[in-house]
């Protein structure tokens, strides 16, 4: 993957900083673009799940370095959003949520390089899932 890490390595600090408000940010985002996507969480404390959701894009962030490791990480989280209920139409939201979300978030950082660089590595993390989730329907062909 030709993206410039270190343009994402440097949101790191400020997603460290404050993992909730960049996680409550992203799903307030999510929901204001796509309202039906709420029902995926409706017996979830958002709270903690924001959590995971920053987490999980620090993780992402870390293994840019690391393409034998990222590729079955992004694989694995896409087969477990299949048993979430995402679906393919929900990506669109997602990949806008999330840079709306950063773009307020990281304020000062934000500029139309770091937008640019986002949509690519959210175009490349949409693809890790896709993959991971046309993976897991055929293990589930291959098992029924």
């Amino acid at each position: 993957m030709s993206l410039q890490t270190n343009q994402f390595k440097s949101s790191l600090e400020a997603l460290n900083k404050d993992p909730l408000g960049a996680g409550e940010l992203f799903f307030q985002q999510l929901f204001s673009l796509s309202p039906k996507m709420k029902s995926m969480f409706e017996n979830i404390d958002m709270g903690p799940q924001a959590k995971v959701f920053s987490y999980t894009l620090i993780e992402i962030i870390q293994l840019l370095d690391n393409p034998k490791k990222l590729s079955p990480f992004l694989s694995n989280l896409g087969s477990r959003h299949l048993d979430y209920g995402a679906k393919d139409d929900y990506y669109p939201f997602f990949k806008q949520a999330i840079t709306q979300s950063l773009a307020i978030f990281l304020k000062a950082q934000w500029n139309k390089s770091s937008e640019k660089s986002w949509n690519q590595l959210m175009d490349h993390i949409i693809a890790g899932m896709k993959n991971g989730q046309s993976l897991y329907d055929e293990d589930s062909a291959l098992a029924a």
